[in-house]
């Protein structure tokens, strides 16, 4: 018997929505550079919200800062993966805007930031159709249920969503920290770089130093 928690439909097409119609706002002023780089930041942020939720629960339980069954982020896991890729997505057609400006981005930039869309993409898409690949359990060691022991097994399951997350959590670290020794937006930067050193702190943190132990 499979244990996850069900697609909030309404949530995602309300949440997608929403997103579309900020994103149109602050292009209302005119698809200008100005405009196009506060599109860009603001998609970045929601992305990077929704996924921050997800990648934080498991060491928030594991604290027990929030509680182990039955709280908002256990049952919406999917839903915030499903947001997370509608919201990169609009912030890759935004890329396009900004291309079309004659705007560009290097390419070790492009190089280290395609793995993202892709793993954000799949990640979205097994929330939809695949969701025992992506759901955080209360062993530290089993990160998602998958039963039984069919092509690819739960380990191989565990150690692609592992992989994928820490690499999503990289890419959004590098690109705050960065920002913070370019002296860009530090009131952006900072506590967003801040917010994801500590999770990554708490995920590795040993069992024996955690108050729920």
């Amino acid at each position: 018997m499979t244990d996850y928690p069900p697609l909030h439909r309404s949530l995602v097409v309300l949440s997608g929505g929403f997103l579309l119609l900020l994103s149109a706002l602050v292009l209302s002023n005119g698809l200008d550079e100005a405009s196009i780089a506060l599109a860009l930041r603001v998609s970045s942020l929601t992305t990077a919200l929704s996924f921050w939720l997800v990648f934080a629960l498991a060491p928030l339980q594991h604290l027990g800062l929030i509680g182990r069954g039955g709280d908002w982020l256990q049952q919406h896991q999917r839903d915030l993966w499903v947001i997370a890729g509608i919201s990169h997505l609009i912030h890759l057609g935004q890329i396009g805007l900004y291309y079309k400006l004659g705007q560009t981005c290097s390419l070790p930039v492009w190089l280290v930031t395609i793995p993202l869309w892709i793993i954000l993409t799949l990640f979205a898409v097994f929330a939809l159709i695949r969701p025992e690949w992506l759901l955080v359990q209360r062993s530290r060691s089993r990160i998602f249920y998958s039963p039984g022991s069919r092509f690819p097994s739960a380990k191989t399951k565990a150690l692609i969503f592992e992989l994928g997350s820490w690499y999503i959590w990289l890419i959004f670290t590098l690109a705050f920290v960065l920002s913070i020794v370019a002296q860009h937006l530090l009131f952006y930067n900072l506590p967003a770089a801040v917010l994801f050193l500590a999770v990554a702190v708490l995920r590795v943190l040993p069992r024996g130093l955690s108050p729920a132990s």
